[in-house]
């Protein structure tokens, strides 16, 4: 998006439109930073898959890393070296301005490593899990704390620093077949749940005692397992396919309500028992069908719901709202009904031998509210999705040839004019309708994969993944262009909060209002003007609803409460003296 400081670049996008009605103005997604990680070897790949932030605004991610690879994107250094072969996985920590303030590397030449999920308990401590192959030391500083297993299969891991970076514990289950975990979810009580998929029998039980589970399955099950904010075992738990050389249950991808309620999405094949206890749930994929289901915080099945189709799909994103509805997203080719109730809610494909894109929204009860569907000739992917305080909803992927974003009657296309894959973030209201879309566009034979997208409270968009050759990370129309040094360098971004303005605030004659604090909390004062002569203040939500209206009488400052309202971006205006006020500013309850 663009600041309502640059106001003067949007005027010329104004003029077409009647100055005295109010519509909807979607900018772009505003480009805060970028920076690019990677080994400088053309051959080598390196990858990023999770990308958090912290309560104080620092940006953690993680990945995988080949080679030797400089984390700091400033003009300092800080390489980290691992075998030309091998991969070593990566835990980093940024500033809320991407200054580097540490760096944990898993790996060295007796041992592997990847990491995919980043979370946070109540401490401020934080976790990681992944893979790990062999054994290898997660401890940064001078001590050697080594966990691992197996040198011919992965083994799932669980680490834990504090905001320092300083080693708490890890841990490794071990199996005879490659396993991984995927994500983490933390309690109260800061435990800990890993989920992921495994194959063959793993013991979950790093102390010594087993504890035991088994996948017959050729592309393994999926796994619940429970440990305590030390690291002790609690339980672990799996859902299984009926044993054949096909099947399979991966459910990579997860969301959390206020009553500590977990919500799964994922893709399986042939007969599935999602119920991970002695009762039997079980529904019947054919063509890798996708399924999202409801468990407690002691993964005991609530519900699980089918979204069956004629041909490939896949899901790899899931969020909840504040009224904790449902959003799933991924990608499909065929025919695909997303109503699981019986009844049919059909989303058609646009074309065959490529993939398009899907969302659907649910109540908490699995029930279809509505889908939607975008996609053109190439191989469309949506890889992650979000629902702000508001209910606007963030998709990020990304896409190759021409696509339509807007799921209605609209037209509006981003194009990928080399076919090569540039990512996306797009912007849809409550019930689906299309906001606005940003481009990250590359060069020739570039791919750039948006791996991951996260919000903060203030509505600010991080994004992290992969890219070949070079690609503009800038979606306005400025240039940050970033060039891989390998085959593959992994990206970290962040984006301004995507606003949107009333038209009228966005005319010719326009000025600041003095309004403090902001951030705010409670409330919001503003200094009126000493000669202003208007009778009306406006409060606009980052949706660009009006929630608040007030009459102003001959008075110089102005208070509204605040306690009411969401965290977020919020707008102000005031009319007056021939001239419109305008005030943006962050409600971040205390």
């Amino acid at each position: 998006m663009k600041k309502i400081l640059w106001i003067a670049q949007l005027k010329t996008q104004l003029l077409a439109l009647a100055l005295c009605c109010t519509a909807l103005i979607n900018a772009q997604a505003t480009l805060q930073w970028a920076y690019s990680f990677g080994s400088n070897d053309f051959y080598e790949t390196d990858q990023a898959f999770d990308v958090e932030t912290d309560e104080e605004g620092n940006v953690y991610m993680t990945g995988y890393y080949v080679d030797s690879v400089d984390f700091d994107p400033g003009p300092g250094e800080a390489f980290y070296y691992f075998s030309d072969v091998k991969k070593a996985g990566v835990l980093a920590k940024y500033s809320p301005d991407a200054e580097l303030l540490w760096v944990v590397p898993v790996g060295d030449y007796y041992g592997q490593a990847a990491g995919y999920e980043i979370n946070f308990d109540n401490e401020g401590n934080v976790l990681w899990t992944g893979w790990v192959l062999g054994s290898v030391d997660f401890d940064p500083g001078p001590a050697t704390h080594l966990a691992g297993g197996s040198l011919t299969a992965t083994s799932i891991f669980l680490a834990k620093y504090d905001s320092h970076g300083n080693y708490i514990f890890a841990l490794a289950v071990d199996g005879n077949y490659p396993s991984s975990g995927k994500q983490i979810i933390t309690d109260d009580d800061n435990n800990i749940l890993i989920i992921g998929n495994f194959q063959s029998t793993i013991d979950f039980d790093p102390s010594g005692a087993e504890f035991s589970l088994t996948s017959e399955n050729f592309y393994g099950d999926l796994f619940f397992a429970k440990y305590s904010s030390s690291g002790d075992f609690i339980f672990a738990k799996s859902i299984s396919a009926t044993p054949t050389s096909d099947n399979f249950d991966h459910g990579d991808y997860v969301a959390e309500d206020a009553a500590g309620n977990i919500f799964i999405t994922g893709m399986f094949s042939g007969s599935c028992d999602f119920d991970p206890d002695a009762g039997v749930t079980e529904l019947t994929g054919i063509a890798a069908d996708i399924f999202f289901a409801k468990y407690d915080a002691d993964m005991n099945l609530i519900w699980v719901k089918q979204i069956a189709g004629n041909d490939q799909k896949e899901t790899h994103a899931i969020a909840l709202d504040n009224d904790e509805n449902i959003y799933i997203a991924g990608w499909y080719r065929g025919d695909m009904d997303m109503d699981a109730s019986g009844n049919e809610y059909t989303l058609e494909h646009s074309t065959d031998l490529s993939d398009d894109i899907f969302f659907a929204k649910y109540t908490n009860a699995g029930e279809i509210v509505w889908a939607k569907t975008i996609g053109g000739y190439g191989y469309d992917y949506a890889r992650s999705i979000a629902v702000d305080d508001e209910g606007l909803i963030y998709i990020s992927g990304d896409f190759y040839s021409s696509v339509d974003f807007d799921p209605g009657s609209g037209v509006h296309l981003l194009e990928d004019t080399i076919n090569h894959g540039d990512g996306f973030i797009a912007l849809y209201d409550n019930n689906g309708n299309y906001l606005n879309a940003s481009q990250i566009e590359g060069s020739m034979w570039n791919e750039t994969y948006i791996m991951n997208m996260h919000l903060n409270n203030a509505g600010d968009i991080y994004i992290t993944g992969y890219f070949s050759q070079s690609a503009d990370f800038d979606c306005t129309n400025g240039d940050n262009i970033l060039t891989s040094g390998g085959d593959y360098d992994f990206f970290l971004a962040k984006y301004d909060s995507i606003i949107s303005l009333p038209v009228d605030i966005l005319q010719l004659n326009t000025m600041q209002l003095n309004a403090y604090p902001n951030p705010a909390s409670d409330l919001i004062t503003i200094n009126l003007p000493d000669d202003f002569k208007g009778n009306k203040i406006e409060l606009f939500n980052s949706y660009g609803k009006l929630i608040y209206s007030a009459i102003v009488n001959a008075q110089h400052t102005f208070s509204i409460p605040l306690e009411d309202y969401y965290e977020g971006m919020y707008l102000l205006q005031m009319s007056g003296n021939d001239i419109i006020y305008y005030s943006k500013f962050l409600i971040a309850h205390n």
